[in-house]
């Protein structure tokens, strides 16, 4: 065994202190006193404090201004008080702890959600998958796997695979239509057409609900109502040609759709205005 094996184990047996604090305390000079282990930063405390593997599975955001009690004068005093001096939170699905202002921009800096911007869904593995809404448009959101993502309305959203055990169970299961949440199972199809028409990563729309209001870009603008007509040859789907006018000039405009697309995005030569054309039935 080398020397310093011998006193480190040596310190052991005198103090009982761990093999690495006493290996830390043999290194230091002889002469002077052994400096503790430097305090992890404030980014890997928090983490630490919240048993967090990153930022992405945190949000954190400030407490809302609203007194909890039986007793009307108790919620009110605690409502004023939370308004004056507000206070922040940090959670994940295993914890929530209240941290500091300056924390809760660390945090947000690093990459956390910050719940004013980004809605948290949090869920769990098992042999299904499940769906939550939207909860700025209560659009349907299919929880597949853990990303980041975009609604149909434009909100941003996470999913994580963290959710408390004492809430499994409390989500719909499998992927839903967007808009009526009608569970996406498989369905006889007799025209060779899919039932369900993808609109993003997490979110479908049922034939039902296309029909009614294909799903269009909110930057986009609603689709106007465009005369079409399908072309094709001895009863082959073809392509559709629209005429209309121009929602923002109404000059009159015209294109043609490929087959297989739903829709398809159209400018305009005079005013530069933007458009969808969806595929309506033949007229």
């Amino acid at each position: 065994m080398s020397n310093f094996k011998k006193m480190v184990q040596a310190r052991i047996d005198k103090t009982g202190e761990s093999w690495s604090t006493a290996a830390h305390h043999v290194r230091a000079p002889v002469a002077g006193t052994a400096s503790p282990p430097p305090p992890p930063s404030g980014l890997a405390r928090l983490l630490g404090e919240m048993y967090a593997p990153g930022t992405f599975t945190v949000q954190t955001g400030r407490v809302p201004a609203v007194g909890r009690s039986t007793i009307l004068s108790a919620a009110q005093e605690q409502a004023r008080r939370l308004a004056e001096h507000p206070q922040w939170y940090a959670e994940t699905g295993r914890i929530q702890m209240t941290v500091t202002r300056e924390d809760h921009e660390l945090l947000v800096r690093e990459g956390a959600a910050n719940d004013t911007t980004i809605q948290m869904i949090r869920t769990f593995q098992d042999q299904v998958t499940f769906s939550e809404r939207c909860c700025k448009c209560h659009r349907w959101i299919w929880c597949d796997r853990e990303r980041s993502g975009t609604c149909f309305c434009g909100s941003e959203y996470r999913v994580l695979f963290d959710l408390a055990p004492v809430l499994h169970g409390s989500m719909a299961h499998n992927a839903r239509c967007m808009d009526c949440g009608v569970e996406r199972i498989m369905h006889p199809v007799s025209s060779g057409i899919s039932p369900w028409h993808l609109v993003n990563n997490g979110q479908s729309q049922c034939n039902l609900c296309h029909a009614k209001a294909p799903a269009v870009p909110a930057k986009l603008g609603p689709a106007k109502a465009f005369r079409s007509m399908e072309v094709g040859v001895d009863g082959a789907p073809g392509p559709r040609h629209f005429e209309g006018e121009c929602p923002k000039c109404s000059a009159p405009m015209s294109g043609v759709l490929p087959p297989g697309r739903p829709s398809i995005e159209f400018h305009c030569d005079k005013c530069g205005g933007k458009f969808i054309a969806a595929r309506r039935d033949p007229i």
